[in-house]
């Protein structure tokens, strides 16, 4: 039934949503954070979701980040990455690239080191079709509001503090699909 509210019934399904999460069942914790997405305004939303991944481990926090936050795409998302994230995963960027990342952020991110630099560059790499996974793909990611003047420059500067061949890897892929990757508007 969430996956119907999820996909179909959406905000006229917000009390049913609401009486679930004051009866929340940790099992239900992925359907539910959809239904959510869809049915309930996104920072109450959220609140309820944030909330409730403080208890998942460290471990599987990125996994069940992008399980439950992907559908909401949302800056907020990208907020919560910057203050929760403690080691690099590649579900940090998945999730960060589908929330409508802007250049500042990536540049931000970048200047912050390990491991939101490395979470930068995978996000900026998630919106090179072929890249990442099909699901991340449907969503068409691109990183707003792009100089694209500085765009190789700055990841050159940041390569030159960071020349791990996965960071050079990284570094190669974004500039050489700069074109697909950055959004002016």
């Amino acid at each position: 039934m969430l996956e119907i509210v999820a996909d179909v019934l959406g905000a006229s399904a917000s009390g049913w949503v609401r009486e679930l999460w004051e009866n929340y069942d940790e099992d239900l914790l992925y359907p539910i954070s959809w239904a959510t997405a869809s049915s309930l305004p996104s920072e109450e939303g959220l609140s309820n979701i944030f909330g409730e991944l403080k208890l998942v481990g460290e471990k599987e926090l990125p996994i069940a980040a992008f399980t439950c936050l992907h559908r909401f795409r949302s800056s907020n998302v990208l907020d919560w990455i910057e203050s929760t994230s403690t080691s690099f995963n590649d579900n940090w960027g998945r999730l960060a690239a589908v929330c409508f990342p802007t250049w500042e952020r990536m540049k931000t991110w970048l200047n912050k080191g390990r491991p939101l630099s490395l979470i930068a560059l995978d996000t900026m790499a998630n919106c090179v079709k072929g890249y990442g996974d099909m699901y991340v793909e449907q969503f068409s990611p691109k990183i707003l509001c792009t100089d694209n003047y500085e765009v190789e420059l700055i990841l050159n500067d940041y390569y030159q503090k960071d020349g791990v061949p996965r960071v050079k890897m990284k570094v190669a892929r974004i500039v050489e699909n700069k074109q697909e990757i950055f959004d002016k508007g």
